[in-house]
């Protein structure tokens, strides 16, 4: 089974407050792109497709030539992302022409810290019989569910679930490519674009699709805001 991996890294970075998109900020003196390539790259893929913002194809291009050479399938191929995380997912899934066996990775350029492990656990999920895989970590902080009540929208707590049943989830993710394309063929005929994962896009136009959790790793930290990137800076 080919495995493909999409790295999103087409978001604004607005959270981050930095004056480049997010890929292209600094993490010790590199861009957070390159250092999220190189993970992806060291957990065994076959081809990479890497999604950025609009207008920055030639930047990512130059940013990632010094891993030339050591890049799975030799160069990546970069496409513009769109609007949406859903979007991004979209269009790097369809600037890759494979077979519907591969299996498609997914991550986010925002968490590159993320270790080869965590690569190879989602794609083993695949070759178990998986149709999607993602890295999970267990809830440590109590859960309680809150709705806006009256005039001032008060936030009441109106139950509070047993947190056993709830995992917080990151990327890498994994899916039969033939799955996840006719999710987001489903997404797209409906306007639907409002999945912050692929995972929970497949399990909303997919219902049958088998998704299994597989251990994540507290390391594999998402940089989105200006504390995410300074405790980044310390590691």
């Amino acid at each position: 089974m080919p495995v493909v991996a999409l790295v999103l890294a087409a978001g604004s970075g607005r959270r981050l407050g930095t004056a480049v998109p997010k890929a292209f900020t600094s993490l010790d003196g590199e861009a957070i792109l390159v250092r999220a390539v190189r993970a992806v790259a060291a957990g065994g893929v076959d081809r990479l497709v890497v999604v950025v913002p609009a207008g920055t194809i030639d930047d990512a291009a130059a940013a990632l030539a010094e891993l030339r050479g050591d890049l799975p399938g030799g160069e990546p191929t970069i496409v513009e992302g769109g609007t949406t995380r859903v979007d991004s997912a979209r269009l790097g899934l369809a600037a890759d022409r494979g077979s519907p066996d591969d299996v498609i990775v997914v991550h986010d350029a925002a968490r590159p810290f993320a270790a080869p492990e965590l690569f190879r656990r989602v794609v083993q999920a695949i070759g178990a019989g998986a149709d999607g895989a993602t890295v999970t970590l267990p809830s440590i902080d109590t859960l309680a569910q809150v709705e806006a009540v009256g005039v001032g929208a008060e936030r009441r707590i109106v139950d509070v679930p047993d947190r056993a049943r709830f995992v917080r989830v990151q990327t890498p993710q994994a899916f039969r490519r033939s799955v996840l394309e006719l999710a987001h063929q489903r997404a797209s005929s409906v306007g639907d674009t409002a999945a912050t994962d692929d995972g929970g896009l497949v399990l909303r136009h997919v219902p049958d699709a088998r998704l299994v959790a597989v251990p994540g790793d507290e390391q594999n930290v998402k940089i989105t805001t200006p504390d995410d990137l300074t405790r980044a800076l310390r590691r």
